[in-house]
């Protein structure tokens, strides 16, 4: 699949506190500016409407009288005299709504920034905000920014923002902001009361997000040789940022729901049916000995975490056959690579020397063939060994206390008990000779083909 832009990009970046040539309290400032565009935009919008709204409003009055001044309405000036009544006053109470929030906007002013509590920061929570970086800078925190940046496209698939409109719905933004933020505290191990804000800037080709996050107090985090917190954060914590953003931002709950239950249902198919099936299928029968022959001795052992390299390999060449016309085999792994390509367009191109989502969800810990590998490992740990001992009583001759009939009775179980092992043992030779006859066959059926592959007479 050739990828095009990612649907998202985040870049990191920290500041230190300690002799740091930014200023906290600037960045909060270069966050909180105006977005001309944004701005533009949105007067434009309340513009038209006010001006399209008061030609409508004059326009019923108008009609209204009109219809008013007549003797004799027809139904079809009934019905429009009825919606002029009902639509004028509606059309009024949002004109007179404009004009009453104008000033009550500019009174308040809120600001557009966000954080963990607020959608929308007023001016005086700002400027605690703004207080609460600066006295973190003196202390010499970090401060961690970071800008989530969006292809138009990934917004549209995540349906927040409408083209044709062109209104974009912040509240899932603001939230998987949190989330991720939230979810970065945790992994960097921050001071549980570290706080952060971010703003959604709109006056680039793209949309993004700017954040910013620090700790009121200093946490454990590593002091560097020169005297500063570590600011740089783990690897593993910037890709689970990725990934908890864009769970949160995109709804894929049902395709993870679907991929659960054709896994369990595959589970329980093979637990049903492997038995079955090698009874009847000489294939899947010397593979599942093939199987066996590479398991570790102590069943103990007997689990997908602790076979080897080429066990593995043996036991995922049953599954195959086990899978071979089970319709749900097919479609788990059709489901599994839809959504890796989905996420491939999310995030862009993956690290490679990681393994894709597609791999995980087949060979991983949580894939298909460890999963159903597991299954099949329980179930063969149920079945007892061919050469297991049969268990006899513990007689005692005593010939003094026994009767005739009791004598022939042990005489006759221990006749019976002997011709058990002997049906047992001749089984075993049945099944080794039947095997032994199949490679036979097999050998020389193959024998005949390179012959006549090479014109030779047999």
């Amino acid at each position: 699949m050739k990828l095009e832009s990612p649907y998202m990009v985040l870049m990191t970046e920290f500041v230190s506190g300690k002799n740091g040539s930014k200023s906290f309290s600037g960045f909060l400032k270069y966050m909180n500016r105006k977005d001309s565009k944004e701005e533009k935009l949105k007067k434009e919008k309340e513009e038209k409407f006010r001006n399209e709204g008061f030609k409508t409003y004059v326009n019923y009055m108008d009609r209204e009288q009109a219809l008013l001044k007549k003797d004799k309405l027809s139904p079809l000036e009934l019905k429009e005299l009825e919606f002029i009544a009902e639509e004028k006053p509606k059309l009024k109470e949002k004109l007179d709504s404009m004009r009453r929030e104008e000033p009550r906007r500019t009174k308040i002013k809120n600001t557009g920034l966000f954080d963990f509590t607020s959608d929308d920061l007023t001016q005086e929570e700002v400027a605690k905000l703004r207080n609460d970086f600066n006295k973190a800078q003196e202390n010499g925190n970090v401060m961690f920014t970071d800008v989530v940046s969006f292809d138009t496209k990934g917004l549209i698939e995540a349906g927040v923002y409408n083209p044709y409109t062109k209104e974009l719905n912040r509240e899932p933004l603001i939230e998987a902001s949190r989330v991720m933020i939230r979810e970065m505290i945790q992994d960097e191990k921050l001071n549980p009361e570290t706080i952060f804000t971010g703003a959604i800037h709109y006056n680039t080709d793209h949309f993004h997000i700017h954040l910013a996050t620090i700790e009121p107090k200093l946490s454990s985090r590593k002091i560097m040789n020169d005297g500063k917190q570590r600011g740089k954060r783990k690897p593993k914590t910037i890709e689970r940022m990725k990934r908890n953003f864009s769970n949160a931002l995109y709804d894929r709950t049902s395709v993870y729901k679907e991929m659960s239950q054709l896994r369990d249902s595959l589970r329980i198919d093979v637990k049903q049916d492997f038995h079955k099936k090698i009874k009847r299928n000489r294939e899947i029968k010397h593979q599942f000995l093939r199987v066996k022959a590479t398991l570790p001795e102590e069943k103990k052992n007997w689990n997908t975490h602790h076979l080897s390299d080429s066990a593995k390999k043996e036991m995922y060449q049953f599954i195959d056959l086990l899978m071979e016309k089970n319709e749900d085999f097919p479609l788990y792994k059709s489901i599994a690579k839809e959504e890796n390509d989905f996420k491939a367009q999310v995030y862009g191109k993956l690290n490679e020397n990681k393994n894709s989502y597609y791999e995980n969800k087949l060979y991983g810990k949580d894939g298909i063939y460890y999963r159903l590998s597991n299954s099949i490992l329980e179930e063969m740990k149920k079945e007892k060994p061919s050469n297991a001992k049969i268990k006899t009583k513990d007689y005692h001759y005593q010939p003094r206390d026994q009767t005739k009939n009791e004598i022939q009775y042990h005489t006759n179980s221990m006749f019976l008990q002997f011709k058990k092992m002997q049906r047992l043992m001749s089984n075993e030779v049945k099944q080794w000779k039947a095997e032994q006859e199949f490679e036979q066959t097999n050998q020389e059926i193959q024998r005949i083909q390179k012959a006549r592959e090479y014109g030779l007479d047999l």
